[in-house]
């Protein structure tokens, strides 16, 4: 309650219940530290770009939208003093993930890297102790390169058809399609001393084959096909 003094008159009491709060002012450069309040209202952080936020006061909660034009590793985190906590929303408003302590250079900001497709996405920024306020930057990498495909285990050439490729070690063959000839196929082979042989010739270092030229691997006695030049 409030005191109010007329003019000639007594001392009277007011209420102050209902008047409207100050207006806080901004303290980022770009006025929108004191917007990002929900999912409705959010601040825009861009892919590959920052923004300097501030946790004032003790218990708010900042959100960002990001809008991400393709698939790939979105990598979202803090930096400064600020001890953070991160969640990670789809444009559901579901969360995807969270964390407090991602970050391997000091342990204190968090850190959030999930595959996303192309869409809009959410984050809320907080401090790990609710008492706790300060400033923070929030960043937003995107990733797009691709993870080449792990190797296959190669075919057993022996028995299976000769192929550009092909690493054959002693005691394997392959089969060399021989046309005009109605048995169809020949073999190619590496004995255990290290030759090849083919239509019942041997040699030591090249054979040519129909269509392909197999040569000794320099310092094995493995052989490897590779198509005639």
């Amino acid at each position: 309650m409030g005191l109010l003094a007329t003019p000639g008159g007594p001392i009277t009491n007011i209420s102050t219940i209902g008047l409207p709060p100050a207006e806080r002012a901004p303290t980022d450069p770009g006025g929108q530290n004191d917007q990002g309040n929900s999912f409705a209202n959010p601040f825009n952080l861009a892919v590959g770009g920052r923004v300097s936020g501030r946790i004032d006061p003790a218990g708010e909660s900042d959100y960002y939208r990001i809008r991400v034009s393709e698939s790939g590793t979105l990598d979202v985190y803090t930096s400064g003093s600020l001890d953070t906590r991160g969640d990670l929303y789809d444009s559901g408003e579901r969360r995807l993930a969270s964390n407090d302590d991602g970050s391997t250079s000091d342990g204190s900001n968090f850190r959030i890297s999930r595959e996303v497709d192309a869409g809009t996405y959410y984050v809320r920024v907080e401090a790990f102790l609710r008492a706790a306020t300060g400033a923070y930057t929030v960043h937003a990498e995107l990733d797009t390169s691709t993870e080449p495909e792990p190797p296959t285990d190669p075919e057993p050439p022996t028995g299976s058809a000769c192929r550009v490729g092909m690493v054959l070690n002693p005691g394997d063959y392959c089969t060399v399609d021989i046309p005009n000839i109605n048995v169809g196929t020949d073999r190619f082979r590496v004995t255990s001393s290290g030759s090849g042989c083919y239509g019942g010739l041997c040699a030591g270092r090249s054979v040519n084959l129909n269509g392909f030229r197999a040569s000794r691997i320099s310092g094995t006695n493995d052989w490897r096909i590779d198509a005639l030049p």
